[in-house]
């Protein structure tokens, strides 16, 4: 009887340990994820700036910074300089979101980088709804791309290059 109550109990802790090696595990792949999205966003930031500047001047900056926070539909902007820049030129950040269809690079790294956030979305709270309303934000603008499926670490590659080619310079 002891014999048998040692091996349930050594079963048991082979499958808590094996559990928590996989929270641990996915823990780490969310990071790598994270990390990435913020390098892709980054690097959006940086490639708007460079396509607004001869444009808008002095603005390019703000104007890259509600356009890219609009692609992502990063809503932390509302209290800052960013967000009074929204709220009071919505026509030229309309145009402007429209104006990307050309860019088809950029928009395949932000439908890859959204499509790969969704976990963490929702770990951090995100309802199935606010997410769609991230895709049809971007279908409204004309901007879904059709995109391949992406692994992870494909993903990972993908964002470091699109950082690299777009802060580089």
């Amino acid at each position: 009887m002891l014999y048998v109550i040692v091996g349930i109990l050594c079963i048991l802790t082979l499958f808590v340990i094996r559990h928590v090696l996989k929270i641990m595990r996915a823990g780490k792949v969310m990071k790598k994820i994270e990390n990435a999205s913020l390098k892709v966003r980054v690097a959006t930031f940086a490639r708007l700036t460079k396509r607004y500047e001869p444009k808008y001047g002095s603005q390019d900056k703000v104007l890259a910074t509600v356009v890219t926070n609009e692609l992502f539909s990063d809503t932390s902007q509302d209290d800052t300089r960013a967000g009074v820049f929204l709220k009071n030129h919505r026509d030229i950040i309309g145009k402007e979101l429209c104006n990307l269809t050309d860019d088809k690079e950029l928009l395949r790294m932000v439908h890859i980088t959204l499509s790969e956030e969704i976990l963490i979305r929702h770990a951090y709270g995100a309802t199935a709804e606010q997410i769609e309303e991230t895709f049809d934000k971007l279908k409204q603008y004309g901007l879904l791309v059709p995109v391949e499926e992406v692994k992870t670490d494909k993903f990972i590659d993908l964002a470091n290059q699109f950082y690299r080619n777009n802060i580089s310079e």
